[in-house]
């Protein structure tokens, strides 16, 4: 049975799909348009819904400081409806959560690589921890006031800490 918590987290978690589905179906739905002659002709199919950053992808390099510069970029004035976008087959350690800052924000792999694993970000926790049990344990924390519909997609996360069990929160926490 799942606690209250975590029936929440499903919920939130179900609602920000359906949105986002209901957004691009929306957008796809705009893209046909009646032309004098009244036949349908489709226009071709571009669904945004996101502004995007530049075609390239987010840079590993510096990676002592890539927790950092996520975090920069999530919580600038006006990232409200930012998509990052990490490089396909590249390994992020992150010494520290990446925390959303604003709605409708989103982390995603480059080109959407889908069940293919083998070609996602993948995010590897390795912040330090203690002798009694504690340290980071949270990659994405998506748990703030204002983050609603904000969206992790197509990224591994590596939250093996090979030290036995730590006290902390899950990798993703998204309420």
């Amino acid at each position: 049975m799942l606690s209250h918590k975590s029936t929440s987290m499903l919920l939130s978690l179900i609602g920000a799909v359906l949105a986002s589905e209901r957004k691009h179906l929306a957008a796809a739905h705009a893209a046909y348009v009646y032309h004098s002659s009244q036949t349908v002709r489709p226009k071709p199919l571009i669904v945004t819904t996101r502004p995007r950053q530049a075609s390239s992808c987010f840079p590993a390099d510096p990676n002592n400081t890539i927790a950092d510069r996520l975090n920069a970029a999530l919580s600038a004035q006006g990232a409200t409806g930012l998509s990052i976008q990490l490089c396909p087959d590249t390994t992020y350690p992150i010494t520290s959560p990446i925390k959303f800052a604003f709605p409708n924000q989103e982390i995603t792999t480059q080109g959407f690589p889908g069940l293919d694993l083998s070609h996602r970000a993948n995010v590897v926790v390795s912040g330090s921890t203690a002798n009694d049990g504690t340290g980071h344990t949270m990659a994405f924390d998506g748990s703030c006031n204002t983050c609603m519909s904000v969206a992790l997609r197509y990224v591994q996360i590596d939250g093996n800490r090979g030290s036995g069990p730590l006290q902390g929160g899950a990798n993703i926490e998204f309420v």
